[in-house]
């Protein structure tokens, strides 16, 4: 089998609720591009919810789409630098920005521990997606393309 061609990367805190339409986005986008072209690597990124399970659970289905992976979600990934206080649960704007940089590198790890010459990036955060979208993105001619996410979070 030929290696994969796309690698699709997402850090995710506390995404439960996004799940199962990200699942159901990815294998609609594996049945359009073909599963052999599509490695996903997750870094579950510091949730304190059920989230590490929910991704787990759905090993049986990528396995089933023949969707090749690599989940990270162990304990090395919580932040030392995270509040008790959930309201404002970082220490600092750059503590978080420090972080969030580390686990966005662990969801990219195949990009340089690996032998594959990658075509395509997609990198994922924790919003809602449509595997139409991501179609459109990987039809254009730029070397970087990406959406944006508007929440008005300022930053």
């Amino acid at each position: 089998m030929p290696a994969p061609n796309i690698l699709a990367a997402n850090s995710l805190p506390q995404p439960k609720a996004i799940l199962p339409k990200f699942f159901s986005s990815l294998f609609t986008l594996s049945a359009h591009l073909g599963p052999q072209n599509i490695f996903l690597s997750i870094a579950e990124n510091d949730s304190r919810d059920e989230t590490r399970a929910i991704l787990h659970s759905y090993e049986r289905e990528l396995i089933r789409h023949n969707i090749s992976y690599r989940l990270r979600t162990d304990d090395n990934l919580r932040s030392k630098n995270r509040g008790e206080n959930m309201d404002m649960p970082w220490l600092s704007v750059s503590d978080r920005m420090n972080y969030m940089a580390g686990v966005r590198n662990l969801a990219l790890e195949p990009l340089y521990n690996s032998t594959v010459i990658w075509k395509r990036i997609i990198f994922f955060n924790d919003v809602i997606w449509d595997w139409r979208t991501v179609m459109a993105l990987l039809q254009t001619e730029g070397e970087v393309v990406c959406t944006l996410d508007l929440d008005g979070s300022g930053l």
